[in-house]
């Protein structure tokens, strides 16, 4: 009897709550409905916003590949232009079309990485104008890329300052302006930092080295004369281009009727020279002039009578 009375208590219980949750839901189904509603719309939304995400990602990839070629067509094209004298005035390196997309690209993706590749590729499109330009810059022009070359590694430094590649390349960046406006000090205190963060931030990295290669090449002293190789400013002269030639002006006056007939010239015909002739060791000679000088020995050595005086002379009885 106990265990049929446990088994008739458990059933009861459990029709109870059973009755209990129909009636909570009956009495809550507007929350629940909303409730079931809302996490439907969330996933439903959250899953478009990956899927545009992952689209608007590949787009981005596809718009950064799609730029590195063109820079390094236009920088081939130019450097090859001044190979050639005849190109050579007319090379020019115009990246500022190049320039504006990689700027747009990673204001757009910016905190992703190809944000961070549009922004180390803008920095170095933009120093290679110190070497790529088709003329030469003023001091105030240089100033003004190297101005923008700042701006970049810091806009770099303050989105990307947790990864390694990005400071890296921005620090060493920094220096390599220091150079080029011939500020050696800083720049050798800015390769003293990198070589500061090697055991840290860029351990494992490439730049330690490289800021290594360059703080000896700013402070070598081959000459022994107390001031470093690099240092020392190369003046190359000036070589004025030389004027190109101006066409002739016609006027009225000498406009002249050109014959057609006097304007073609006959063409030059070169003969093979004639032979030579040859003498043997008999003095003999050799070729066509042989049978005349052996007619004319003939006639000189010969016995026979003339003709003419055979007739004159009589005849004995």
């Amino acid at each position: 009897m106990r265990a049929e009375e446990r088994h008739r208590l458990k059933t009861n219980e459990l029709a109870q709550k059973l009755s209990e949750l129909s009636e909570y839901l009956r009495q809550h189904s507007k929350l629940i409905s909303i409730v079931v509603v809302s996490v439907l719309v969330i996933c439903v939304v959250g899953g478009l916003w990956w899927s545009e995400r992952k689209k608007s990602y590949s787009r981005r990839n596809d718009e950064l590949q799609g730029l590195l070629p063109q820079i390094v067509q236009i920088q081939y094209g130019v450097a090859k232009a001044a190979q050639d004298p005849k190109t050579q005035s007319k090379a020019t390196y115009n990246i500022s079309s190049l320039l504006g997309a990689l700027d747009n690209l990673s204001s757009e993706a910016q905190g992703t990485p190809i944000g961070m590749m549009a922004l180390l590729q803008q920095a170095d499109l933009k120093r290679s104008e110190l070497y790529y330009t088709h003329r030469l810059l003023s001091d105030q022009e240089r100033e003004q890329i190297c101005q923008a070359l700042e701006n970049i590694y810091n806009k770099i430094l303050s989105q990307y300052g947790n990864q390694a590649q990005p400071v890296g390349t921005a620090q060493l960046g920094m220096a390599l302006v220091a150079e080029d406006r011939g500020e050696w000090e800083k720049a050798k205190k800015k390769y003293e930092e990198i070589l500061a963060e090697k055991d840290g931030k860029l351990n494992g990295t490439i730049f330690p080295l490289l800021a290594q290669r360059r703080l000896r090449m700013i402070t070598e002293d081959k000459n022994n004369d107390g001031i470093a190789d690099i240092t020392v400013s190369i003046d190359f002269p000036y070589i004025e281009p030389a004027p190109e030639p101006e066409e002739p002006v016609i006027t009225e006056a000498n406009k002249k009727p050109i014959d057609p007939r006097k304007s073609i010239e006959p063409p030059e015909i070169e003969f093979p020279p004639m032979p030579v002739p040859q003498a043997n060791k008999d003095n003999k000679f050799i070729g066509p002039v042989q049978e005349e000088t052996e007619i004319e020995k003939k006639t000189e050595g010969s016995t026979q009578p003339d003709p003419g005086s055979a007739e004159e002379k009589p005849v004995e009885g």
